[in-house]
């Protein structure tokens, strides 16, 4: 499943302590193998993205995230 987050890079008008949450939740996921999603469901139509769910749903814009290994 594709699960989106905003670049701090392209947040221009968040504050400088919520860029700093996106970049440090960004660096976390890099480094787990499984992790808990909370969401809203975006129905896409499949094209050549690597991760794509069978039924092409995403969660745009991830809003809570767990590591769980």
């Amino acid at each position: 499943m594709i699960a989106e987050s905003p670049s701090s890079a392209y947040a221009r008008g968040a504050t400088p302590y919520r860029r700093r949450q996106m970049r440090e939740a960004r660096m976390k996921l890099r480094l787990c193998s499984q992790v808990r999603v909370v969401g809203v469901a975006f129905f896409d139509f499949k094209r050549s993205q690597t991760g794509v769910a069978p039924n092409a749903v995403e969660l745009r814009p991830r809003q809570a995230q767990k590591i769980t290994g």
